[in-house]
């Protein structure tokens, strides 16, 4: 994701919102702990919104996620 959000001139930083759906059954505390430790100490935490879903149009995802960024002018 942060490659992608590179590509467009914005930097992780720029994230203002995260839509996560994640498979029913699996846990997301190990992903939000690497997120944390990406996203360092910047204060601009985004909000972030979570939701179990009972599955996805591939049947190998496990998560999928949109993210929206302000790029900086």
């Amino acid at each position: 994701m942060e490659k992608i959000i590179e590509k467009t001139g914005a930097k992780i930083e720029n994230i203002v919102k995260l839509n996560i759906h994640i498979l029913q059954g699996k846990k997301p505390q190990e992903g939000f702990q690497v997120f944390q430790q990406r996203w360092g100490t910047n204060k601009n935490f985004p909000t972030i919104t979570v939701l179990f879903v009972a599955g996805f149009s591939n049947s190998d995802w496990l998560i999928e996620i949109d993210a929206i960024a302000v790029i900086p002018e």
